[in-house]
């Protein structure tokens, strides 16, 4: 299973743009909104 990281969606609006039922059942899809260090 490939792991995809969608990164910097400050404003959590990513999800809305991707067709979470056709690729999360080859993907594994993580969101990070917030920063890290």
């Amino acid at each position: 299973m490939l792991k995809v990281a969608i990164l910097d969606d400050y404003q959590n609006v990513a999800q809305q743009f991707v067709v979470l039922e056709k690729l999360s059942k080859n993907m594994n899809l993580r969101f990070l909104g917030t920063f890290f260090r």
